[in-house]
């Protein structure tokens, strides 16, 4: 399954991307202990989801939820991010980018080889 970079998934759809992601990645031995999303767009062309919501990155809700649900401690974490919305407005939480095409130059290394030099 290849996804393009901007895709309209309805709440089913996005409900079994996350399913089907959690089959791959159990398949290599690694367990995802949850799925986080924002639906909503302070642009967004369906009204009900139109809300500028503190859950859509670069805010930290979505952290905040994760953090609460699994327990943990955003002060010993780290988001690895492509994308310069990817530095989560959090002091507390570390979060370093990758050089893309989203973001060819201003990042903090080149590949995520180069991410446990963070840890």
């Amino acid at each position: 399954m290849r996804l393009a970079a901007r895709v309209v998934l309805h709440h089913p759809d996005v409900i079994a991307l996350h399913a089907w992601m959690k089959e791959r990645f159990l398949e290599h031995g690694i367990s995802i202990a949850g799925f986080y999303y924002c639906p909503y767009h302070k642009n967004g062309t369906v009204e009900k989801y139109r809300l500028d919501s503190d859950c859509r990155k670069p805010k930290p809700g979505l952290f905040f939820k994760a953090a609460q649900d699994l327990d943990i401690d955003l002060g010993q974490s780290l988001m690895v991010g492509d994308k310069a919305s990817d530095r989560i407005e959090l002091e507390q939480l570390k979060c370093i980018t990758i050089k893309s095409k989203y973001l060819p130059e201003g990042y903090d290394v080149e590949s995520l080889n180069d991410v446990e030099r963070f840890l």
